[in-house]
């Protein structure tokens, strides 16, 4: 990273201006400006930055710059994104410029700049900065974000719980163990398998494995290495010829130790432990409604380590166990037996909950919108707190999102940012926190989203004849668009009318053109006095009228 001053720029407050893409895949010779605030321009082979005087910064209070990214789907939004993070960097060719809050330049590159009609002198020294320090999404990675958010929230807020209570208000009141959905289908989907494989019948066999492994879950860690015919091994070395039920396998591989690390795993989940008779009902299906060990938030580490301790005890009866069976399918069989470890930390998940009178509610008890809205807080949080990171991303940010909750996407993110920071200064007592400008950038198909950014901070990505990717600023003013207009203009939709209907309304029209008979033009009139839009609902029954006059 080449700067104008080595020793003055400031990596910890600066901006993106411009990407100058010389190459990379569905890019060639594209100069993108970055930031709302100025304008770029290249010609021959030296780059120009001036303030652009008709910028009005409606985000300067919340300390964010906002750019989105919008085009149809496969013009190169996201490989866009993952170029300015530094993620196709060994593969392309192309120049990043910032500029920090006193007005110096760093370039990725050394190039040709003017600052205001003054010659920028890039220093010599190059400094020791990737482009994905400076991306606030470094700190996330590369990860399936539903399966990232809902395991990893409880340790995120475990370590610093008002960094997220905004407002004063804690986000969740404690935590309980269970065992995590993907781990009661993996058991059901065994039990049918294992009906057929070992002669059980359907009638005998429906949920009685499960009901096993809710108060034995050393069992269903045995029970969960079956894809290698372990489970089915086991059961078979034990047994006579006859066919067997769930509950005699069951007493034929459990063992003091087993029993002695079901009671410890227990009484960590359920109040009374196995002996509990809550739980015993639970095991027989009369309840549903387990009575949790609850835990406050400052325990979570505690109950981590105990679960993970636990779980290596499991580990270690599970080999003695299979030892000799491992050794002898060795033998007679050369199969080595694989031995999953940690089985029991996956079979066991945390459960953070907000208590309503007594009530216990989970995140799969929030509302789509109430859930989007926790994740925004999640992802915002390690994206803003890294010292250098001065940008974070959104990809397809609308996705799944309720139509408000697109309308009023712009304004919660700016709000959540700007509690996140105030909140990280008071915790760090680092004052800068609340002094740093980010930028946010989103792709988006959303128009609610342009409707809330002005022209300057909306890109555009159309494809050219050659299929090469052409980026420029919106032409038309977005601010306070037109949802319909802006649908057409910046998303490269032909109608804002669905598709059947469409089709529906041109079929007609087509049929009264070529043989307006009195019953076509009654289906005619009838199908167009229900058309939503009244402009087009008027146009559509005026030229029904023209076919009765000329009729």
């Amino acid at each position: 990273m080449y700067a104008s001053s080595s020793l003055n720029f400031d990596f910890t407050n600066c901006q993106p201006v411009f990407i100058w893409i010389d190459s990379c895949r569905m890019f060639e010779k594209q100069l993108v400006p970055l930031n709302p605030k100025y304008n770029v321009t290249h010609e021959e082979g030296e780059f120009s930055i001036t303030e652009n005087e008709s910028y009005v910064n409606l985000t300067k209070d919340y300390r964010l710059n906002f750019l989105a990214l919008c085009g149809r789907n496969g013009v190169g939004k996201s490989t866009f994104l993952r170029l300015l993070s530094g993620r196709h960097s060994h593969e392309s060719e192309y120049t990043v410029c910032w500029i920090d809050s006193s007005g110096e330049i760093a370039c990725t590159n050394s190039i040709k700049l003017s600052l205001h009609g003054a010659l920028v002198a890039l220093d010599s020294t190059v400094h020791d900065y990737a482009l994905s320090d400076l991306c606030g999404n470094k700190n996330l990675g590369d990860y399936d974000e539903e399966n990232h958010v809902r395991r990893s929230l409880l340790s995120v807020y475990s370590n610093d719980p008002a960094l997220f209570n905004l407002h004063g208000t804690s986000v969740f009141d404690g935590f309980h163990l269970d065992r995590p959905t993907g781990a009661v289908s993996e058991i059901m989907e065994l039990e049918r398998e294992l009906s057929e494989h070992l002669g059980i019948s359907k009638r005998d066999g429906v949920g009685q494995l499960d009901s096993i492994a809710k108060s034995h879950p050393t069992f269903h860690v045995l029970a969960s290495i079956a894809q290698d015919s372990t489970f089915q091994d086991l059961a078979r070395k034990g047994s006579s010829k006859r066919p067997l039920d769930f509950e005699t396998i069951f007493r034929i591989l459990r063992d003091k130790e087993s029993d002695h690390l079901d009671d410890e795993i227990n009484r960590l989940i359920y109040e009374g432990g196995v002996q509990g008779s809550h739980l015993q009902r639970i095991s027989k299906g009369s309840v549903s409604d387990p009575q949790w060990c609850r835990y406050s938030i400052e325990q979570y580490a505690e109950i981590r380590e105990k679960v993970s301790a636990l779980s290596s005890k499991v580990d270690e009866w599970m080999e003695k166990k299979l030892r000799r069976l491992k050794a002898a399918l060795w033998e007679s069989e050369h199969l080595n037996l694989h031995i999953w470890k940690g089985r029991l930390s996956k079979l066991i998940s945390f459960q953070p909950y907000r208590d309503y009178g007594g009530k216990l509610f989970h995140l799969t008890d929030l509302s789509d919108g109430e859930y989007a809205q926790i994740k925004l807080l999640f992802n915002l949080a390690p994206m803003v707190w890294p010292e250098h990171a001065c940008w974070f991303h959104f990809d397809d940010i609308d996705d799944y999102l309720h139509p408000e909750w697109k309308r009023s996407l712009i304004q919660r993110i700016a709000t959540t940012h700007f509690e996140i920071t105030s909140s990280v200064a008071k915790v760090t007592k680092i004052s800068r926190y609340a002094e740093k400008v980010n930028t946010c950038i989103v792709a988006t198909h959303s128009p609610f989203v342009l409707s809330d950014l002005p022209k300057e901070s909306v890109l555009r990505f159309t494809k050219d004849a050659n299929g090469k990717t052409k980026i420029k600023r919106a032409d038309e003013s977005t601010f306070a668009g037109n949802i319909g207009e802006l649908f057409h203009t910046e998303f490269f939709m032909e109608t804002t009318v669905g598709e059947f209907a469409r089709r529906a309304i041109k079929k007609v029209i087509k049929e009264l053109e070529n043989n307006p008979n009195p019953e076509i033009i009654e289906s005619a009139s009838q199908l167009f006095d229900n058309v939503g839009d009244e402009v087009l609902r008027k146009l559509l029954i005026e030229k029904v009228q023209r076919c009765k006059e000329l009729k």
